[in-house]
């Protein structure tokens, strides 16, 4: 089954909720059940919640899980601090966090802010917020802005065409299935996609990257190891060199790859899952 057409059935038998808290509109979907261990998805690629159906499909029911998406907003410090008060609101208490890409900034973010409300975190494709690791985005600073010129100037449809056809082109040495499937998962997540939103969502995330001020390994302390990071083996937005940093930050022993580009992620789900459910029965159910 394609990714758009498990969307639609995911959308008939899940109820997306909105919550605004100090003026800013929430959608989210939760699993409810306060009574669970809840995992908190943060966003994956360009904040778009649906990303995750299938990792919320496959949890163990001894989990309760949250998928959301963040409104327009510029302060990635308010940001947080809303997401807090999100899940205050739905008393979520302590939970487990999994994020992808841009994701992993705003869960290390969040960690920092309230290392008593975390236990442990999933990093998928992560970027580091290590000195160097900054540094190294800082550096591209100009092609992120020529990037929010193009996009802000173009046609979206033809913009988010001409993006999907890169991002494919990394994936064609795998099978057919796997790169129809990323193909009908990226038209689906960019097409339905405002470029009103797109556009505030791309000129955050890069913010996210180089205005950051570094973490630190003491950072993570609080989690007592409790981290688990996966990367996907040719994820070219994030380079060998900063997956060492990201390791070297966090200090964790839960390390592993899954082979394909950065995307592959939305189509592996299975092998994903595998790692995350080794990673949960080791902490959870000792």
């Amino acid at each position: 089954m394609l990714f758009s057409e498990k969307l639609k059935l995911f959308k008939l038998n899940h109820v997306e909720s909105e919550m605004n808290i100090d003026g800013f509109n929430f959608k989210y979907i939760s699993s409810g059940d306060v009574n669970k261990k809840t995992i908190v998805f943060f966003e994956a690629d360009d904040n778009n919640m649906y990303a995750w159906m299938d990792y919320c499909e496959k949890l163990d029911d001894s989990y309760s899980y949250l998928i959301f998406e963040y409104p327009s907003i510029d302060d990635a410090e308010k940001l947080i601090t809303l997401i807090h008060q999100m899940l205050e609101n739905l008393k979520i208490q302590k939970p487990i966090l999994i994020g992808c890409s841009e994701g992993t900034i705003e869960m290390q973010l969040y960690n920092k802010k309230y290392p008593d409300d975390v236990d442990s975190m999933i990093l998928i494709n992560p970027y580091g917020l290590d000195n160097k690791t900054i540094k190294y985005y800082k550096r591209r600073k100009l092609l992120y802005r020529y990037t929010s010129f193009v996009i802000k100037r173009s046609d979206y449809l033809i913009f988010a065409q001409n993006m999907i056809n890169i991002m494919l082109k990394k994936v064609r040495k795998y099978t057919p299935e796997l790169e129809y499937y990323i193909k009908d998962a990226l038209e689906t997540i960019y097409f339905n996609m405002t470029k009103e939103k797109f556009f505030s969502t791309f000129e955050f995330q890069t913010k996210l990257l180089y205005g950051q001020q570094p973490l630190v390994s003491e950072d993570f302390k609080n989690l007592d190891g409790k981290i688990l990071v996966i990367y996907s083996k040719n994820n070219y937005p994030c380079p060998k060199k900063l997956k060492m940093n990201l390791l070297d930050l966090v200090k964790t022993n839960d390390f592993y790859e899954v082979s394909g580009t950065h995307y592959v992620y939305l189509a592996k789900v299975d092998e994903y899952m595998k790692y995350i459910n080794e990673f949960l029965n080791k902490n959870y159910h000792n």
